[in-house]
């Protein structure tokens, strides 16, 4: 398991934050409190959850995220992706595709808007 120095040293200054959250985030699972089964709102783990989305939000918290041509790009890259699928469910081919960090997230923030994205993937590929 990584420690948050290493974590720091391997993602670079710009998940400084990141590493002091996971930080923050070991040592207080660490000493659980001691939560009545009621007060539990899901079995889902969602500390290791958060952990393994560490790379994917050091990659997209950059500088260059916040570019305008690397955004407009991205969102058209994104379109391609979603075209592949298209294809390939049309073609029988059972491939899963993987996202680039600039295509994830485009996909993330599209399905922050649930109504457009339900719509945008009906009329573009058939489904959600």
């Amino acid at each position: 398991m990584e420690t948050a120095y290493q974590k720091l040293i391997l993602y670079g200054k710009d998940c400084i934050l990141w590493s002091l959250m996971t930080f923050i985030l070991d040592k207080a699972i660490s000493e659980p409190a001691n939560i009545p089964a009621l007060e539990k709102c899901t079995t889902y783990d969602l500390v290791s959850a958060v952990k393994r989305q560490s790379p994917f939000y050091c990659q997209v918290s950059r500088a260059h995220v916040d570019n305008d041509v690397f955004l407009q790009e991205a969102v058209a890259i994104y379109k391609a992706f979603l075209y592949l699928i298209k294809i390939n469910r049309e073609k029988s081919i059972k491939l899963f595709c993987v996202p680039t960090y600039d295509i994830d997230l485009i996909w993330h923030t599209h399905q922050l808007h649930a109504l457009s994205y339900c719509n945008d993937l009906t009329k573009m590929i058939g489904k959600v």
